[in-house]
């Protein structure tokens, strides 16, 4: 066990360093710079001022040295090293000046605000929120669904998760809008985040895919778990089917199941950007897409690396947790 966290914390470095390398490339490869005029602001900057920048922000450097500056650090102009990314500081913001991007990321929105009051806890609220919708829901609706197999029951059930796996989130948003916040008026449409009806929306749209994706494949390994010759001799024995199910059934149909919650948890941290631009969500996804219009590179990298960092980390968590829901499966 102690080999396999080693390795995997070596690769999830790696992982890390790559998806840095490949955003900065990206980046840099795109049209356009920091300092250009934006819809914002249409007048821009002169050339002078453009220099004086790059100077101050170190643009001007080749860009091998940007990237080291950036994730590694580099030494100032007085000569004291400023450690980078790798010591969790991730710049100063182009466009916000005097804001570090970390501060912009983690900080309260307001002084007497607290770090419920964030981007990163709105951004974790909701994803967790998302998380606990796809779970309640998604995977109840596929153990029913394989044990009336080939009823109404599981018909309906097969629609909705199809319309759930193929429909993107953000028609999803546009129609939950329309029909609660419009027509029914159930849903306030200028949401206020301190009350708990303006969260609901999102949760259920970022969460309906999840669940969709759980409820198909909670299925899909029920029905092949329901044909094992275990699951017939524990019948045999005379076990409630309440026990059969619970225990034997849905605990071995789990350790499929569990493989895909990593990349739900990255679909529903990357997902939630365009979620929370359509809501008006003051969370880390949002923050993102401005950041991209506005060319702001520090914050593009920082919220990139921030992200990838979670995605890796709770993929390396799924993985550990084989070994609880299976004993037989050992980490080597």
């Amino acid at each position: 066990m102690t080999s396999y966290i080693i390795r995997r914390l070596i690769s999830m470095v790696l992982t890390v360093f790559v998806l840095a390398l490949m955003t900065f490339l990206l980046m840099k490869s795109a049209p356009g710079g920091p300092w250009d005029a934006t819809a914002a602001d249409r007048k821009g900057l002169s050339e002078t001022q453009q220099r004086v920048l790059n100077r101050q922000f170190g643009l001007d450097k080749p860009e091998w040295r940007q990237f080291t500056s950036y994730v590694i650090g580099d030494v100032d102009s007085e000569g004291e090293f400023n450690c980078g990314a790798i010591c969790g500081n991730l710049g100063p913001s182009f466009k916000r000046r005097g804001q570090m991007v970390q501060d912009i990321l983690f900080a309260p929105r307001s002084p007497e605000g607290d770090f419920f009051d964030s981007r990163f806890s709105f951004t974790l609220r909701l994803a967790l929120a998302a998380i606990t919708f796809g779970v309640l829901l998604g995977i109840p609706a596929g153990v029913i669904s394989a044990l009336k197999q080939n009823t109404w029951i599981d018909y309906v059930t097969a629609f909705i998760t199809t319309i759930g796996i193929s429909v993107p989130g953000f028609v999803v948003a546009i129609f939950l809008i329309y029909v609660f916040a419009v027509s029914l008026h159930l849903i306030p449409v200028v949401p206020k985040w301190d009350q708990t009806a303006s969260w609901i929306m999102p949760s259920a749209v970022m969460g309906f895919g999840t669940m969709a994706s759980l409820a198909r494949y909670t299925r899909t390994q029920m029905l092949d778990v329901m044909r094992q010759d275990y699951i017939r001799t524990a019948r045999a024995k005379g076990l409630q089917e309440r026990v059969v199910v619970l225990k034997h059934m849905l605990r071995n149909s789990l350790i499929p199941v569990v493989t895909i919650l990593g990349p739900v948890v990255a679909g529903l941290l990357t997902g939630s950007f365009i979620i929370e631009q359509m809501f008006s969500f003051p969370g880390i996804g949002a923050e993102f897409v401005n950041s991209i219009f506005n060319r702001d590179y520090s914050m593009i990298m920082g919220t990139t690396l921030f992200i990838g960092v979670l995605v890796v980390f709770a993929n390396f968590f799924v993985d550990l947790t084989y070994g609880f829901l299976d004993p037989r499966i050992r980490l080597d």
